[in-house]
């Protein structure tokens, strides 16, 4: 479905989605794909509609179209297919265009990969004014790519901004990729690096990683 028929079938139409978002090896870009999702949701009345018939959730159609947010020059080379990773797709959303195309052009020439998106994203959010290449070579230097995530309680009595400080202090920022919060629930990511920092600190005071962490962000 390299272009929408003048006049597809309902049927063509969501059999078609359905090979595309439910297989790994898909057959149209993602591109084809944001387009055959809004034609559906016109058709049936809303994107619910199409979640129900293509059988995936509302989280999952919106990864799906966030290839609309991207600029002119990463939406050509996702045509192309020299970018056809849905979650590298996702994480650049919240990117400017000029963010979009560093990071697209870093992963087009395999200097980064999905995984080092996802750590991006947070870490631009964290930096907002420091330039993008920056950002990009700090991750692609500390390959602790394999990131150790944690989760964990804010309140006001303890904030996420001296969560951060305690952390940061244990083990250098260089090693904290992203402290953020949703509602009232943490998220901490730390390199390798940083992981093996803190059960070497862990195994000094005879006890584990959990407990170790969790001590430290309640500031005991």
């Amino acid at each position: 479905m390299n272009k929408p028929d003048s006049a597809p079938t309902r049927e063509r139409t969501i059999a078609r989605l359905i090979l595309n978002t439910k297989r790994r090896n898909r057959i149209d870009n993602l591109v084809e794909i944001a387009r055959q999702i809004r034609w559906l949701e016109k058709d049936l009345g809303g994107l619910k509609e199409v979640s129900k018939r293509i059988g995936i959730s509302l989280d999952q159609i919106r990864q799906f179209l966030s290839i609309e947010k991207m600029c002119a020059d990463v939406k050509r080379l996702v045509e192309e297919r020299k970018i056809d990773m849905i979650n590298s797709i996702h994480y650049m959303r919240s990117f400017n265009s000029e963010d979009q195309k560093a990071v697209a052009d870093s992963l087009v020439h395999g200097d980064i990969t999905s995984i080092d998106v996802r750590v991006l994203a947070p870490l631009r959010k964290q930096n907002p004014t420091l330039p993008i290449g920056e950002l990009i070579d700090r991750v692609r230097n500390s390959k602790n790519v394999r990131v150790y995530i944690a989760y964990f309680p804010v309140s006001k009595e303890n904030p996420l901004e001296q969560i951060r400080h305690r952390v940061i202090s244990e083990i250098g920022s260089e090693n904290v990729l992203s402290v953020s919060k949703e509602k009232d629930l943490g998220r901490l990511e730390l390199s390798r690096v940083g992981k093996g920092i803190l059960l070497e600190k862990a195994k000094g005071r005879n006890t584990t990683l959990k407990q170790y962490l969790t001590s430290l962000i309640k500031g005991d």
